[in-house]
């Protein structure tokens, strides 16, 4: 009888190690069904040594990684390592870790070991376990590639997600460490920066050949919400979202293209402010927002000015609209949203906010209409700056006009600081779309932003969240009431 239990217990653990429906049958049940392409993920994972898998927003890659595919290692493969690695801690520890930890507690039997609350730990045995990290260079004081100096282990899975935001270093590292046989990786992640390792994963041979990965493609177009035209999956992207996002960032964008169809976005050199570095920014600020006290004030430590800046850009036509951005040191977020509307109820708002804020730096635009509200808003006793976007840049041999020099400045805070946290993806969506050509002025050759009309034309909507953000970024290091620019206002004809 023993040997026939024996037997019976090895037949099936020899079984699923390939046979992931039944052993998800066993292990789970109905609960949260894989949909196909999901399937797709974890069969390339058993059939592969290595899988890239680059797909849109809600598809449920985590969800298949996290929640399958690392139980199914760990209590198949014996002894098995995981390793799971994002570049921040929230995506290590809420993203992927939420989904061990809540599926490893509803598993229909017990899978043992103790899954640890707090930090990214699984542990079963001293060689049968899982752990995240995020790809900083240290890690608790320690130097990542130190944490696999001597590591061995017969099998080992291991998980870069957010992949297109990982650095070379640590794709290297996880070759080092995946040498045996049953070795796994398996990287996943939006197709953000066409100049990752990731997008260059994309371009390597087949995954039968030297140096080869299976490739996956999930677009959100792909996923039963779409194909059906309802909800047949809840916590997958819905078809409410989409739409949504065809008008706030419209279709053929760059994050239309990485977020919604999983293609590297085609980003030229005439691109303001590339998709990767806005990405970034989107993410200091889900940490700030969501991080512990030390968290939020390293994040809030990367710049020394702490002024609070309100910048608007006015609604001047047509479905335009009137937006007001708070810049706070490093944080960036949109306060509020209008549609054109009468001036004393723009003028109410505006003026609303100065009072509850307590602004250093009030940034207006002054166009036609809105140098009607500046002066609206300074009858009330409020000191504000006009920006005329068309008017002179304080560096006219590098720039068309005004408006150029600012988008400028704010590039620099996310491409060459990064001490930007924003909080919004439609206003995101807006920075991508920004570009610039090199012209010739008063016999200087300079930059010059896209016009408005053009840009506005060319993606089918007006980038007010963008230009408010850029108008809040002005006069960094002055105080209120001090005019940015006083050319008149013909002077901005076409910015």
């Amino acid at each position: 009888m023993q040997q026939a239990t024996n037997d019976s217990t090895k037949d099936f653990f020899n079984r699923v190690k390939y046979d992931i429906r039944y052993w998800n049958e066993v292990v789970f049940g109905d609960f949260e069904l894989p949909w196909d392409r999901q399937w797709d993920i974890w069969e390339s994972v058993v059939k592969y040594r290595k899988t890239v898998c680059r797909a849109g927003k809600g598809v449920g890659k985590s969800h298949i990684a996290g929640g399958r595919i690392v139980p199914w290692f760990l209590t198949t493969f014996y002894p098995s390592v995981v390793f799971t690695t994002a570049p921040t801690g929230r995506q290590v520890e809420r993203v992927l870790w939420g989904e061990i930890r809540r599926h490893w507690k509803r598993a229909k039997v017990d899978l043992g070991g103790r899954v640890y609350e707090g930090k990214p730990l699984l542990f079963i045995d001293d060689d049968w376990y899982a752990m995240g990290f995020t790809t900083r260079k240290r890690v608790q004081g320690e130097d990542i590639g130190s944490l696999f100096q001597g590591f061995h282990s017969l099998h080992v899975l291991f998980i870069i997600d957010e992949a297109a935001a990982v650095e070379p270093d640590v794709w290297d590292m996880a070759e080092a460490v995946c040498t045996t046989e049953h070795s796994r990786i398996l990287a996943i992640g939006n197709p953000t920066d066409a100049n990752s390792e990731f997008a260059k994963k994309f371009k390597s041979p087949a995954p039968e050949d030297p140096g080869g990965w299976n490739k996956i493609k999930i677009s959100v177009l792909d996923s039963p919400n779409l194909t059906a035209g309802r909800t047949v999956i809840p916590k997958l992207t819905s078809a409410e979202w989409v739409e949504d996002k065809k008008v706030s960032w419209g279709m053929g964008t760059p994050m239309w293209q990485a977020n919604i169809e999983a293609e590297f976005p085609e980003m030229g050199i005439d691109t303001l402010i590339p998709l990767p570095f806005i990405e970034k920014a989107l993410e200091k600020y889900r940490q700030w927002k969501s991080g512990t006290a030390e968290e939020r004030e390293e994040i809030e430590n990367l710049t020394k000015y702490r002024k609070k800046h309100l910048g608007v850009d006015t609604a001047r036509e047509g479905d335009d609209l009137c937006v007001g951005y708070k810049l706070e040191g490093t944080i960036a977020e949109r306060l509020f949203r209008l549609p054109k509307s009468k001036t004393d109820e723009t003028v109410s708002r505006v003026g609303r906010a100065i009072t509850d804020e307590h602004y250093d730096v009030v940034n207006i635009e002054q166009d036609p209409y809105g140098a009607a509200i500046i002066d609206m808003i300074r009858a009330q006793g409020h000191q504000v700056n006009g920006i005329l976007p068309g008017g002179t840049a304080n560096e006219p041999q590098k720039y068309f006009h005004k408006k150029t020099e600012l988008a400028f400045k704010l590039r620099e805070r996310f491409i060459e600081a990064e001490d930007i946290a924003l909080d919004c993806e439609d206003t995101g969506g807006q920075l991508a779309n920004y570009k610039y050509i090199y012209t010739t002025k008063a016999g200087y050759d300079v930059y010059r932003l896209e016009p408005k009309k053009d840009m506005k034309k060319r993606i089918g909507r007006s980038p007010d969240d963008g230009d408010a953000l850029i108008f809040a970024n002005a006069n960094i290091g002055i105080g209120r009431g001090q005019i940015a620019t006083a050319p008149s206002i013909a002077a901005q004809a076409d910015w």
